[in-house]
């Protein structure tokens, strides 16, 4: 799969407990600065659990985490602004585009990336849970060992910051789990921030920034859920 050849990733294993639906405002184009506005539905709920969000990076060479970005949450939703002030100690966190497998191609392999590992709540400085944002049908991009049951697409949502504009596209196969799967990359990234969604099915996944045709929500999973 695309994520086998990105350095190691946190997996995410919890059951998913409740769900938080919204309608976001993004960068309508990627590059530069992207504002995710979000007003959650029944967020309300949340005010008195979680007034904090933050953009979390970890970097690999000592998995220590840096925060990208913080936003407030309040009246049920948050609005969060991810810039190009970045820590140079998150520099391709996951991608690094100098080492691709075969079948891939980029238009600059020198390129510098960050990639958001999570988003975090918190509530007077106190963690108080994570928030993803996907179609609902699976939780988090970062897990490498699934399969997806016959019949089923899902789609996740991340955010990937690039220091100069580059593409990367083409596909391989991957059968590190035993099982072969065909992974299709038609990425087209902007100098800044960019939004890139997963899509998975049984025996396939896309790693693309070409917003496909799904309602997208953010789900939140902690001790508060209700």
């Amino acid at each position: 799969m695309f994520y086998s050849f990105m350095k190691k990733s946190i997996i995410f294993g919890s059951i998913l407990v409740a769900a938080l639906s919204l309608a976001s405002c993004e960068n309508s184009k990627n590059g530069g600065n992207l504002t995710i506005n979000a007003k959650v539905v029944n967020g309300a709920l949340y005010n008195d659990f979680v007034d904090e969000v933050r953009a979390v990076g970890t970097v690999r060479t000592t998995w220590y985490n840096i925060t990208i970005a913080t936003g407030t949450y309040k009246n049920g939703g948050f609005k969060l602004k991810l810039t190009d002030e970045i820590d140079e100690r998150l520099y391709n966190n996951y991608f690094d585009f100098s080492v691709l497998p075969s079948g891939l191609t980029v238009t600059n392999t020198a390129i510098k990336s960050v990639w958001v590992d999570y988003f975090e709540a918190y509530r007077k400085n106190v963690y108080a849970g994570s928030l993803y944002h996907n179609d609902g049908l699976y939780t988090s991009p970062h897990i490498k060992s699934n399969r997806i049951p016959p019949g089923i697409t899902t789609t996740s949502v991340s955010y990937l910051y690039v220091d100069a504009d580059v593409k990367c596209t083409g596909s391989y196969i991957d059968e590190k789990y035993g099982v072969p799967l065909s992974t299709k990359v038609d990425m087209d990234l902007k100098k800044g921030w960019n939004t890139v969604y997963l899509i998975k099915e049984e025996a396939s996944e896309t790693l693309t920034t070409k917003k496909p045709d799904v309602e997208l929500k953010w789900w939140y999973r902690g001790g508060m859920a209700i």
